[in-house]
């Protein structure tokens, strides 16, 4: 029992694992860990020299190089994170100017027509047929580009803006 505890916990190896670097097959491992099979010498060197390795890895601190790495590769995806975030607040801003322009270019278009029908009630039928054609898509266009879009459009903004706040927070605990 304590030989499988010392291919397990000394070198955290699982069976076949350990077995496939002492160049021995699963089941002689198994049969070693057990007692009842001797492993042979090659294997029993290798093995010794795995173990007095782990030993002295547990000795010497070699967590804190794997603490830094693990910090600058956190650093990385910050630094990733908040370039797409800058991406997607372009965008989605590009996206809300478009939106808010073609908005408010419809409001104008019906308030010309309200006031064209006001001014010529007495036109004829096919210039009071264009004007409401010019409604008719001005009012398509609003229902594209409505308030609920454009309400959409600014929470996306301000959560992109947000979540980049968080991330620079973020990078300056960081350093």
């Amino acid at each position: 029992m304590k030989k499988v505890s010392i291919i397990s916990d000394v070198l955290g190896l699982n069976q076949r694992e350990a077995a496939r670097l002492l160049q021995v097959s699963r089941s002689q491992l198994s049969m070693y860990e057990l007692g009842q099979r001797d492993l042979p010498l090659s294997a029993k060197v290798l093995l010794t020299a795995m173990v007095d390795q782990a030993q002295q890895r547990k000795s010497a601190p070699t967590v804190l190089p794997v603490l830094a790495q693990q910090e600058q590769l956190k650093q990385h995806w910050i630094e990733r994170q908040l370039k797409l975030n800058t991406f997607r607040q372009l965008r989605m801003s590009r996206i809300l100017t478009k939106m808010e322009q073609t908005y408010a270019a419809q409001l104008k278009i019906l308030e010309l027509v309200a006031q064209l029908k006001e001014a010529n009630a007495d036109d004829s039928k096919v210039y009071q047929g264009f004007l409401k054609s010019l409604e008719n898509k001005a009012h398509k266009k609003m229902t594209q580009t409505g308030l609920a879009q454009l309400l959409q459009c600014q929470i996306k903004l301000a959560t992109l803006q947000a979540e980049a706040k968080i991330l620079n927070e973020a990078m300056e605990v960081s350093k």
